[in-house]
This record gives C-alpha cells, structure tokens and sequence, in this order.
C-alpha cells in the first residue's frame, strides 16, 4: 500500500482485498487530470506487521474499488478523520492506527513514495465433510476383501460405521463378490480313473 497526502479517499485496485463492497459509478481523478472509473465502494480488512513484528489487523471504510489504478492507496486526510496520526522522516513514515499500534512505511527507491506491505485479512472458514452409509460389499473391497466374519465382529463392536443395513449382519452373510470368485477359480483336476491326454502342442487336441 503507498501513503498519498494528496488522496482524499482511500482507494484499491484489487477485488480480493473487500471484506464487502457495493457497486458505485463515477470516477476519480489522477495525475494529469485523467478520470479513473469507479466500480464500487467498500470496507478492506488488512493484516499488516506492526513497528514490534507482530501481526495486526485492522478495517480501512469506505475504500473505492478503482481496478485501472496500479497501486492501493492510503489517504492521509481520510486516515486522520478516523484518529489516525503520522510522522514522516527523511526515509520513512510512522503511522499509529486509531487501535494504537505501530505500522512503519518505508521510502521505495523506484518511485519515493512511503509504502508498507499488507495482506487482505482472511475469515475464518470451518471444512464440513458430510457422511452418508456406505454398503457392506463397498467396505468390503475397499478393506481389501478381507474375511467376512471379520467385518460382521467390527461392526457388531461399532468399530466401523456408517453401514446402509443392505446386508444383515448375522451368523450367516450372504453376498456375491465377481472379484474373489474369479480369483479362487481353478480348472477341473484329472481324476486318476480316467484316462486323459494331455496336448503334447499347441492346438493339438483340436486337429
């Protein structure tokens, strides 16, 4: 953010920064008596590191939302209507909040314009994962198709939850899995009373 005397309402450039904003028309006027249009107009929540390096977070009201500026300004006029106080030194400008902590701007080689580094504030956001009931078989392959009576004794313990009751959970358990079929699968033995012969090639027994 850079600190302009000459700037009689804070301004911003970036969306991001509102903690909430309404639309506004109109415009505001630049070096060079160019007009900046304004899209809205709002309150901004910063976290900014103050003069101790501590972590500080205040609201600047009603900041102008102005996408085509290059830099998110700070009018002194409007900070000092609301108690701001500032100290301005040959490299640097102090500034004390009206919630009385400290907050540096330095000189930027580039430009000679008193800037400090902030963040936009972020709320707090709670993740809600919702659950619903899973079927035995889907817990069943998920845990590597595992032994059967195994399950029915971990559930019947409530070590697992969340089973849609689409298989009863008994002495006996009935469902079909393709997978553990198809891998116990085996061809059929040769009996020793039989006389069979065995293909001695490839297709032999078909020729």
């Amino acid at each position: 953010w850079t600190i302009d005397s000459g700037c009689t309402r804070h301004v911003s450039h970036e969306s991001q920064w509102f903690t909430d904003i309404t639309n506004s028309g109109g415009s505001i006027t630049v070096g060079g008596n160019n007009q900046t249009p304004i899209e809205g107009i709002g309150r901004v929540k910063l976290e900014v590191s103050d003069s101790k390096d501590t972590m500080q977070k205040y609201i600047l009201h009603g900041v102008l939302y102005a996408p085509p500026l290059q830099f998110s300004l700070l009018s002194v006029p409007a900070a000092v209507m609301h108690d701001f106080r500032f100290s301005f030194g040959h490299k640097q400008c102090a500034m004390q909040t009206n919630q009385r902590f400290k907050i540096k701007a330095h000189m930027a080689n580039n430009t000679d314009l008193y800037q400090f580094q902030a963040n936009p504030a972020v709320p707090p956001t709670a993740l809600i994962a919702s659950g619903k009931q899973r079927s035995f078989l889907l817990l069943y392959k998920r845990l590597g198709h595992p032994n059967v009576r195994g399950l029915n004794d971990l559930s019947r313990s409530q070590a697992i939850h969340g089973l849609d009751g689409s298989v009863p959970l008994g002495s006996k358990i009935d469902f079909f899995c393709v997978s553990c079929t198809l891998a116990k699968s085996h061809r059929s033995p040769f009996y020793s009373n039989r006389v069979v012969k065995r293909a001695t090639s490839p297709l032999s027994k078909f020729i």
